[in-house]
């Protein structure tokens, strides 16, 4: 990040700025699977199932009995198990802003001051969100199903908390196995758990504002006015089932020819007054009205649509009381914001939309053989449910905002070097709206599994394969 700044002061009452911003980071986060690591379970198995398919990493080898089963040597012990995951954020920033303030003395019409602000900011960024597997989709086909994922273990001793570990990736980063019935080995890899995003965003923005001296200056008001256009491209993704993909459900992949632009329009508005109609009391209010700018490069709803602009407004009020010449001072205000249509991604792109690209990639292959002939549902099951697709693409929903509160507080100057505060504030805070697009998605996932159901009695949906 380096910022160069040139300041410019014309005349007396005339002042400009130009400014030159750039930032570029990048954000790397492992996470073992979402807290499943810090459970800890037993391993109940007296035998290694699926004897066949038993390969060791080590020069480990476990022994067998007269039967030939393998013995398990960690039976009765105590493990943690995770599926790592890791997420990414690349960007890059650059801003040139320019402004100029100006200061106008109009005698008993008034003191003013004016400001105003050009700026252009150009963000180029790309994110992803991915998850260790097996490559090829071999058990499920939805390449990132649990079924696929590559699930690691570390055994530990209760009673001893230096036993206790995350099995870490990097103990074993890479990873083959020669599996019954595959042509080649397997191997482990990262795959992109919903699909990744690119995207170019201008932001072109203005502001002007005012603050005025009324009446001897008995009066201020503030006025401010800001106007911002947005033009994003954003490159989405498709499901890719080429190559060692092919009869999967396919990768997520970024595919350039469905690059889209979009534009709006954001705008605030604000107003502020403070009033002295003695030297001993003041009332103040300031009220702002804001329209800000979607972020295109998210997507909401089961289509992948783009988010509604942000929408949000407040107020704040109070009294100010000053005493033995402003030794004194008590301040008591009330303030209440509302802000709608808040982007929220938590759980999106990381729970929510690969649980339920899970479920359907259960429904359409239900025996786990990679062909949907057994598909459970037929097209006009399905679309008696508005909200249902075959694959769900959202990597965020909304939440609304709702703060008030207030705030008291008494300042006592005792003497240059002395100084006492009391302060309370009260703040209530509640999140209303909460994914409402999400709630109504899972609503009618359970409906529609429930109809499936009536409609095979004799199907338990809970052992599905893969499920």
């Amino acid at each position: 990040m380096y910022s160069a700044v040139v300041e410019q002061r014309f005349r007396p009452t005339l002042f400009g700025e130009f400014a030159a911003h750039h930032e570029d980071g990048y954000w790397l986060n492992h996470d073992s699977g979402n807290g499943d690591a810090n459970t800890v379970e037993g391993d109940p198995n007296a035998f290694l199932r699926n004897p066949t398919t038993f390969q060791s990493l080590t020069n480990f080898q476990p022994t067998t009995d007269a039967a030939g089963n393998l013995v398990n040597p960690n039976a009765g012990r105590t493990y943690t198990e995770v599926g790592w995951r890791r997420r990414s954020t690349d960007y890059k920033r650059n801003a040139l802003r320019a402004s100029l303030a100006y200061e106008l003395e109009l005698g008993r019409f008034g003191s003013h001051r004016f400001a105003t602000m050009a700026q252009r900011q150009i963000t180029d960024s790309t994110g992803g969100n991915e998850r260790e597997v097996w490559l090829g989709a071999p058990f499920n086909t939805d390449p990132t199903n649990d079924a696929n994922t590559v699930w690691r273990r570390h055994y530990a001793t209760l009673g001893k908390s230096d036993t206790f570990a995350v099995p870490d990736y990097r103990w074993n980063p890479s990873l083959t196995m020669n599996y019954p019935g595959r042509a080649t080995p397997l191997q482990n890899g990262w795959l992109q758990i919903s699909a990744p995003t690119l995207t170019k965003q201008t932001i072109d923005s203005g502001l002007l504002a005012a603050q005025s001296y009324w009446f001897k200056r008995r009066v201020v008001t503030t006025l401010g006015y800001r106007v911002d256009n947005l033009s994003q491209d954003r490159t989405d993704s498709v499901r890719d089932a080429s190559g060692i993909w092919a009869g999967s459900l396919g990768i997520w992949k970024l595919d350039p020819t469905t690059k889209k632009n979009f534009e709006f329009t954001g705008r605030t508005k604000s107003f502020g007054v403070v009033v002295h109609p003695f030297g001993w009391l003041s009332l103040f209010a300031n009220a702002a009205q804001n329209l800000g700018l979607p972020d295109f490069g998210q997507r909401v709803g089961p289509d992948g649509d783009v988010p509604p602009p942000p929408r949000s407004k407040g107020f704040d009020g109070g009294i100010t009381l000053e005493a033995f010449q402003g030794k004194l001072v008590a301040r008591l205000s009330y303030y209440k914001t509302t802000a709608r249509d808040q982007l929220n991604g938590m759980g999106l792109p990381t729970a929510f939309t690969p649980r339920y690209n899970s479920v359907f990639a259960i429904l359409d292959d239900p025996n786990g053989d990679r062909n949907t002939a057994d598909r459970l549902y037929t097209p006009a099951q399905l679309a008696k449910f508005s909200e249902l697709r075959p694959v769900a693409v959202a990597n965020a929903d909304t939440i609304d905002n709702i703060s008030s509160g207030y705030e008291a507080r008494v300042t006592a100057n005792l003497s240059a070097g002395l100084r006492f505060i009391l302060n309370y504030s009260y703040t209530n805070q509640d999140k209303v709206n909460s994914y409402p697009r999400t709630k109504l998605l899972w609503n009618q996932v359970y409906a529609f599994v429930a109809d499936l159901q009536k409609a095979n009695p004799n199907l338990d949906v809970n052992a599905l394969a893969g499920s």
